[in-house]
């Protein structure tokens, strides 16, 4: 297959520069040949995060996307059926850790003025932004609960 005719699936990890690596594409790109894409998928909470949504897409609209990119298990690059090269961007766990904690503190409101330990202890997963996860199972948040117990207590 000729590199102009690649076909891409970016598997994007949270806080693990994925929005760095998405301008990138951005410029290298036709914006219609990227999805998700807002005049094509109005709705970008699922077509970010829902794989039913990404699955069902026109056969017209999966021939013109170069590049997938979303919040989507590995496995939805198997469902598409598609020739496609995978991409992600890992990040060194605690790191990552602490991004998503300061994130927390950006984005909810009850979560401002509070140090990361306070975060942590709140509880992320049950009451972090729903755009990254509807309930207190999501494996991100279980994520941080293995690290902070591995962590030596503070002194």
């Amino acid at each position: 297959m000729p590199s102009s005719e690649r076909k891409f699936f970016f598997v994007h990890v949270m806080k693990t520069a994925g929005g760095t690596l998405r301008r990138h594409i951005f410029e290298n790109f036709e914006r219609s040949q990227v999805y998700p894409y807002g005049e094509f998928d109005p709705d970008l909470y699922l077509a970010n995060f829902e794989i039913g949504y990404l699955t069902s897409l026109p056969g017209d609209r999966l021939e013109q996307i170069r590049v997938f990119t979303g919040h989507f298990p590995f496995v939805a690059v198997e469902l598409l059926g598609l020739r496609l090269t995978t991409l992600t961007i890992l990040r060194d766990p605690v790191e990552r850790t602490i991004s998503y904690l300061r994130a927390n503190q950006r984005l909810i409101p009850q979560h401002r003025g509070l140090s990361l330990e306070q975060i942590q202890r709140a509880g992320v997963g049950r009451d972090y932004d729903p755009r990254f996860g509807r309930d207190a199972t999501w494996t991100t948040a279980k994520f941080i609960e293995a690290i902070f117990r591995t962590l030596p207590p503070a002194s």
